[in-house]
């Protein structure tokens, strides 16, 4: 800061009225209580200026130290030279153990002012009320533990609770706005007090970044390639001034990249990828919409770059800059930095900015070398030795080096890393020396802490697990231990904060946490406790989730996978919970739409359940079910069968004949086979699911209304629309009543009653209903909104059959914006509406913009749906009847080959198999191949017969074909042309059917 910028801050202080701080040295006062109050008056100055005034929530504090209290007569204050500077890092140590939430960063700076060395602390904006974690004692006042201290005037004051809740509203409508700043960030808090001896690298890594668009950070542990990465992508922030950019920060260790990325574009950007996406499908998104400037994308820690970071990576010719670190090489395609230990002097300076007394560093200077050469210049350790220095005032370097020398280099776990990590010595003897001056509750905090899986923690993650310790029966006593705990590892430097209410420890701190269980008591216990907390998670993690739960729960995800692979952790967990790790990580990912990887749980679930457990067993029945509703997402039909089946054996021989999860089999089962068309099959296992629950549960419970609801899918899917129509209305009497009116179930059925109206000709009614379904979904959703646009579409379908194509159109172009705007272009939904667009084009003969949007449609089915899903079938069934109608039989006959190759793969009897038969039939009748259209057209026919009944229109329809293909044949061999009955036997009646048939 310039001093001309100086002076009109302290103008603006003396208008805001804050304090000024005239001495520093009342902070390192002879007399102990003396100091004490000093400095706990110092600390509630910090805390003041954090949170602010009332009108300041989105401005910087700034304590103002060598400017006099008051005013002299000439309207100038009194300067006064400060000749001890603080270190920030000691500043924000000391405030912090007085402190709750902590303070994520302090700035310190020194400028000159008429030849006096003014010293400036200042506090960024925070969203936290900050408040005291001890009783604060200073020379006016004493204040208790819980304190909040604003200022008003010229007075720093606790805040009451009406002031607080004003501050704290102001403080939460400043940063829901901070998403719109033209520079942001999610850079990780650094603990760094002076970033020494990487000058050369970092102008290195400028010249690399310039040249290439992705670099990497490469060296062994604790070289600090991520500090590196941080101060550099800082540095980048600085100097955007006023353009526009940003840095988004990626944990790759987590596993989760994507995901990662995902959540910043949307805590951060604002960006608002559909929840039904897949990740790709959310990163194309994200990319897309990210706002423009110079960007980088730091992925810290990578073990894999092929897994965990290539396929997350931006557009290569977007204006991303990707920074990488890693600790082996990876690979030739990818410039890379080398980074090595710090130089000699480079280890001191920082050795002697940690330690922050220079007449002691003096001193002991060769004893400070040897330190550094004993830690082989490696930055994490001297970090940690310098930390501890700091904290130990008394402790000689002598004693620190000797302590080195007894403990740290016979560990066999770190002589073994030695030669993987090219460094001299193991960093044990750096931990052993912090381990040992913690309190037991501290080292039984960090044990438990290292059971985590190696990814930032959030503290309400830790309260869970700990609170399944069970160590007494008086909850606030053990909060307000494990909370002096968690001090106690941050101020050794073995825990550290991460922002937003989490930490995380470094890899080898963990590893080293680990290693000390041998020395703890309670280890089982503790381990226990850790895996019940993750268990109660995993029972917290049911469908539906809401955006904000998956927010919640997403940080908790890579710790539940810690569990669900980790064998040892896995043998603590009760057999009655035993799925719940699984089943909840799989509902993760379902939810979301990410398929394969709820499959990846899921079935491991199963698979450790089946070896626990044995074949037959209630939990293997669960997986089973699990396992088969993602294979029926993903259109594997046989698969979910067979797993449904298997699962459905399991409870019919272990549950009672009234057991409510028998009612899911049945239902479950029931509806596939409806969906394949397998009638006869389906309505006996739907009917005994409706029995079951309304047996157990009484006529009015939502199980109920959702069997009414498939039992009335099964008679609709037959055309039998009478039997459908009551069965769904009382499914929406019972929604109607346990939800109210304007509930989206209640839309949901609403849309189905409308197309049984459709089908049978009841337009007058269908369509009101259509229409109050949209309203309630829009009232429920809001305009843009997946629901909405499945409203929009049937809509659009029901003015399509009525022949209204303008009203149609309209509603299906409405329709296919929301989701391509919800969801991109790339997307099964989407899919799914261009298929109704293009087969509503192709009957107003657009055959140019019907085929590209039926190729479209394919290529997006290919790409998510198993190879025979139905919907790829209608995709090349509807291409297929584009190129029919302008007689490109050749193109139209490969078509339909596919597509009933593609249907015989899934099933016989089934309505895919009729449509592909019919097409098929119709363009052999065509080309006059009336021979090899007959079989087909009969295969159809039969089918249909089986499943729908004689009087279904689609029975008639193929009856009115078979009759006209024969027709033809009989014409060529005879003058009389015979007709044939609904069983396919010649008819007495020849007279040609009146008309063609569409399909």
């Amino acid at each position: 800061m310039r001093s001309e910028n100086l002076q009109e801050l302290i103008k603006e202080q003396e208008g805001l009225k804050l304090d000024f701080k005239r001495e520093l040295h009342k902070l390192y006062h002879h007399d102990k209580d003396y100091r004490k109050k000093q400095r706990d008056e110092f600390i509630r100055d910090i805390l003041s200026l954090t949170n602010g005034n009332f009108g300041t929530a989105d401005k910087i504090g700034y304590l103002i130290i060598g400017v006099g209290d008051e005013l002299k007569t000439d309207g100038t204050r009194d300067l006064f030279n400060v000749e001890r500077i603080l270190n920030p890092k000691q500043i924000l140590q000391r405030v912090n153990y007085a402190c709750y939430p902590p303070i994520p960063d302090i700035h310190c700076e020194s400028v000159k002012l008429d030849g006096n060395n003014i010293f400036l602390i200042s506090i960024p904006p925070s969203p936290h009320l900050h408040r005291t974690t001890r009783e604060l004692i200073t020379p006016s006042s004493s204040y208790p533990a819980g304190t909040t201290f604003i200022r008003r005037n010229e007075e720093i004051y606790p805040a009451t609770t009406e002031e607080c809740d004003v501050i704290l509203k102001e403080k939460e409508k400043v940063f829901s706005i901070s998403m719109r700043r033209k520079i942001y960030d999610n850079i990780p808090h650094s603990n760094i007090v002076s970033f020494l001896g990487r000058e050369e690298e970092v102008k290195k890594l400028y010249e690399l970044t310039n040249q290439h668009d992705t670099v990497a950070i490469v060296g062994m542990s604790g070289v600090g390639k991520t500090e590196l990465a941080n101060q550099f992508v800082r540095q980048h922030l600085n100097t955007l001034g006023d353009n526009y950019g940003g840095v988004c920060w990626i944990k790759a260790k987590n596993g989760d990249a994507g995901l990662q990325i995902v959540s910043f574009a949307r805590s951060v950007l604002g960006l608002n990828p559909p929840e039904d996406f897949e990740l790709i499908d959310k990163l194309q998104y994200c990319w897309r919409n990210w706002p423009s400037g110079k960007v980088f994308l730091v992925f810290d820690d990578i073990s894999n770059y092929k897994t965990q970071i290539k396929p997350y990576l931006p557009p290569t010719s977007s204006s991303f800059k990707v920074l990488l670190t890693a600790r082996e090489n990876l690979g030739r395609g990818i410039v890379s930095l080398r980074l090595d230990e710090l130089k000699r002097e480079a280890a001191l300076k920082l050795l002697e900015s940690l330690i922050d007394d220079q007449e002691r560093f003096k001193n002991e200077f060769e004893i400070a070398e040897q330190i550094c050469k004993w830690l082989g210049y490696l930055p994490l350790a001297i970090e940690l030795v310098g930390t501890y220095l700091w904290k130990h005032t008394n402790l000689p370097l002598t004693r620190m080096l000797s302590l080195l020398e007894q403990k740290g280099l016979e560990h066999k776990v770190f002589k073994e890393n030695d030669e993987t990590l090219n460094a001299p010595l193991g960093l044990n003897a750096v931990f052993e020396v912090s381990w040992e001056n913690l309190t037991s509750l501290a080292q039984q905090l960090g044990f438990m802490l290292s059971l985590f899986a190696q990814a930032d923690i959030p503290w309400w993650l830790i309260q869970q697990a700990y609170n399944h310790l069970q160590l007494s029966e008086d909850e606030e006593t053990e909060q307000e231990k494990l909370e002096e705990a968690r001090l106690d590892l941050l101020s050794c430097h073995l825990l550290q904060f991460s922002g937003n209410d989490t930490y995380h420890l470094h890899p080898l701190i963990r590893k080293f946490f680990k290693m000390k269980q041998g020395n703890l008591q309670q280890v089982n216990d503790i381990q226990i406790g850790f895996v019940q907390g993750m268990v109660s998670v995993g029972y917290q993690i049911t469908q539906p989730l809401s955006r904000q739960q998956v927010n919640v729960f997403t940080p908790a995800i890579p710790h539940l996978l810690e569990v669900a692979q980790d064998k040892n952790l896995r043998g603590l967990i009760k057999d009655d919970d035993f799925l719940v790790i699984f089943s909840g990580l799989g509902i993760f990912y379902k939810n979301q739409g990410f398929y394969h990887l709820a499959e990846t749980w899921f079935a491991s679930g199963l698979s450790l359940t089946q070896e626990h457990f044995g074949t037959n067993n209630l939990l293997v029945a669960s997986s089973l079910n699990n396992l088969a509703v993602i294979y029926e997402l993903q259109g594997r039909y046989q698969e979910a069968e067979s797993h449904y089946i298997q699962a459905l054996k399991i409870r019919k021989k272990l549950l009672i004949n009234t057991h409510p999860d028998l009612a899911t089999s049945f239902s479950n089962l029931g509806d596939l086979y409806r969906s394949q068309g397998r009638y006869e099959e389906s309505k006996p296992l739907l009917l005994q699911s409706l029995k079951i629950r309304k047996y157990v549960f009484g006529d009015i419970h939502p199980e109920v209304a959702t069997s009414l609801n498939n039992l009335s899918s099964f008679y609709y899917a037959q055309g039998l629309y009478r039997e459908a129509e009551p069965l769904l209305l009382q499914s929406l009497k019972i929604v109607k009543k346990l939800n109210g009116n304007n509930h989206p179930e209640v839309a949901t059925k609403l849309n189905n009653l409308a197309s049984i109206y459709q089908f049978q000709g009841r337009y007058n009614e269908a369509e009101p209903v259509f229409l109050q379904a949209i309203e309630i979904d829009k009232q429920w959703y809001g305009l843009e909104h997946p629901e909405v646009a499945t409203d929009l579409n049937n809509l659009g379908l029901f003015y399509h059959v009525q022949g209204n194509y303008k009203k149609a159109e309209s509603l299906l172009v409405e329709s296919l914006e929301i989701q391509q705007n919800c969801k991109g272009k790339d997307h099964p939904d989407v899919a799914t509406t261009l298929n109704c667009l293009a087969t509503l084009y192709r009957e107003q003969n657009r055959y140019n913009e019907a085929e590209a949007m039926f190729l479209q449609a394919l290529e997006i089915d290919k790409r998510y749906k198993a190879e025979a899903h139905p919907d790829i079938i209608n995709d090349l069934n509807g291409l297929g009847n584009v190129y029919l109608d302008q007689r490109l039989f050749d193109k139209a006959e490969s078509l339909y080959l596919k597509a009933l190759e593609l249907a015989r793969l899934t099933g016989e009897y089934q309505p895919n198999m009729v449509a592909s038969l019919k097409n098929l039939s119709l363009l052999y009748y065509y080309q006059d191949r009336h021979k090899e259209a007959e079989p087909l057209m009969l295969q159809a026919f039969k089918i249909c017969k089986m499943l729908l009944g004689s009087n279904h229109p689609e029975t008639v329809d193929c009856y009115q074909g078979l009759n006209m293909i024969r027709h033809k044949i009989d014409s060529a061999t005879s003058a009389n042309s015979s007709r044939y009955d609904l069983d396919g036997n010649k008819s007495k009646n020849t007279n040609k059917p009146k008309k063609f048939w569409d399909l």
